[in-house]
């Protein structure tokens, strides 16, 4: 790259940087250095737990971590793809 497109490079980043800052300072009520209250910790804190609730909750429930689930009978499987024509003529594909 030139020198000039360095330089527009740089003022392209400028602006975004420019930019994302005012965003910031228009959309928070707090400014920094100031405490945050105990009740958006307090939320954050819920939030996040409802989260992992949401994601880990079905893997324990549906794993060999739950206890009254039974063992896991299954010895085998198989699976068969394969394509179907309208005409009626099906190719195995795998």
């Amino acid at each position: 790259m030139t020198l000039y497109d360095w330089f527009r490079h740089f003022g392209l980043y400028l602006n975004a940087f420019r930019s994302k800052i005012n965003y910031l300072n228009a959309t928070t009520t707090t400014r920094i250095g100031e405490t945050i209250p105990a009740y958006n910790k307090i939320l954050g804190w819920v939030a996040l737990l409802l989260i992992l609730i949401v994601i880990l909750g079905p893997l324990v429930l549906f794993s060999s971590l739950n206890p009254a689930t039974e063992s896991n009978l299954v010895q085998s499987g198989s699976m068969v793809v394969s394509l179907q024509v309208i005409n009626g003529n099906t190719f195995p594909l795998y």
